[in-house]
This record gives structure tokens, sequence and C-alpha cells, in this order.
């Protein structure tokens, strides 16, 4: 073989990798910055949803609470209302929590759908008055 072919070959694979080394890091390194973003995204996403979930449980303990200690006709919430107007400041948290929950929550999920129910669910039973009834035994059924 002739040494000027080798010596094109050589200088050939040394320009070919010098250009395709420094492509090969940069597609690397977004790869490893875009999963980074997305890990980080994910966290945030579940904190949040826990967050509020824990918030949202702990609404719906304080209406069993109120609920439980209730005498007067419940009539799904109203007269603890109009007996005590600061309630209505708790339904309405609970409301923008549940619904802030719908949102970040995914609606074509399968486990995303049952969460969404039983989110849904439990605060209706409870303006109701069906799941926390005393000889009501349905409330079993919503363990969150």
């Amino acid at each position: 073989m002739d040494s000027s072919l080798i010596g094109l070959v050589s200088a050939s694979t040394a320009l070919v990798a010098s250009i395709l080394g420094p492509a090969v890091s940069l597609a690397v390194a977004r790869r490893q910055i875009n999963a980074s973003v997305l890990s980080a995204n994910r966290e945030k996403w579940i904190e949040t949803l826990r967050t509020m979930i824990a918030e949202l449980i702990s609404l719906l303990v304080a209406v069993v609470v109120i609920k439980s200690d209730w005498k007067g006709t419940w009539a799904r919430g109203h007269g603890a209302i109009a007996a005590n107007p600061e309630l209505l400041q708790k339904l309405e948290r609970m409301v923008l929590v549940q619904w802030q929950i719908r949102l970040l929550i995914d609606a074509a999920d399968p486990e995303h759908i049952e969460g969404r129910n039983v989110s849904t669910a439990v605060p209706m039973q409870t303006h109701a008055g069906g799941c926390f009834d005393r000889t009501d035994d349905r409330s079993s059924r919503f363990s969150l």
C-alpha cells in the first residue's frame, strides 16, 4: 500500500473523529439534561399531588368531625353553613383542592381515573350525608 494513501486514510479518520466526537457528546449531554429536567418535574408534580391529597383528606376529616357533632338537620351541609358561615370558606377550599387534584392527574390513565372517582365520590357522599353516617358502613370502601 502506498504511504500517501495510508496518510490520507489516517487524516480522514482523524477528521471524521474530530467532528463526530463532539457531536455525539453534545447529543448525549442533551439527553441527560432532558432526563434530569423531566425527573425534577416529576418529583415536583408528585410532591404537589401529595400535598393536595393530604389537604383534601384534612378538610374531609374536618367535615366528619363537624358532622358527627352536628345536632341539627344536616340538609346536605346547608344547616351547618347557615349556623356557621365560616364553614363556607372550608367548603370553597375543599372544592378548590378537589379541582386542583383533578387538573394534576392524567384523565387517560386508568389508575388516575380511579383516584379521581374516589376524590369526587368521598366529598359528594359527605355532602349528601352518605358515607360518613355512623349507621352506614360504606365508608370502608373509600380507603384514601
